[in-house]
């Protein structure tokens, strides 16, 4: 009855773990608020303030993130240096400093999020 309590419990372990993770080619950290794509892109949470990283080339994309909204395959950023529409399924990333410069689709989706 002992052999198969434990083996009981070993399987449970290892089905929990197997289910909890998840094949990021760049995993979060600690630091992770949200993570995009494959986890090359990730929304950090550095002081009182939150950035939008790429892991893979380890640079800031904005610096500071005032807020974010996820619109798959993009993510739409309003920082501190303006708006940013990153593709991370492509890596496009476009950076406009005036509303008026912004594309009306994409426009939209960040008249929503302000």
């Amino acid at each position: 009855m002992k052999k198969i309590w434990i083996a009981f419990i070993t399987i449970n372990l290892f089905m929990i773990i197997s289910g909890c993770s998840n094949d990021y080619k760049y995993p979060p950290g600690k630091d992770t608020v949200e993570i995009y794509g494959d986890g090359t892109y990730q929304i950090l949470s550095v002081g009182t303030s939150n950035t939008l990283y790429n892991v893979k080339t380890q640079e800031d994309i904005e610096k500071v993130v005032y807020k974010y909204k996820e619109k798959k395959p993009s993510v739409y950023v309003i920082g501190e240096s303006g708006y940013t529409v990153l593709n991370y399924q492509t890596g496009k990333i476009k950076k406009y400093i005036k509303m008026n410069e912004i594309p009306t689709k994409q426009r939209k989706v960040f008249t929503e999020i302000e």
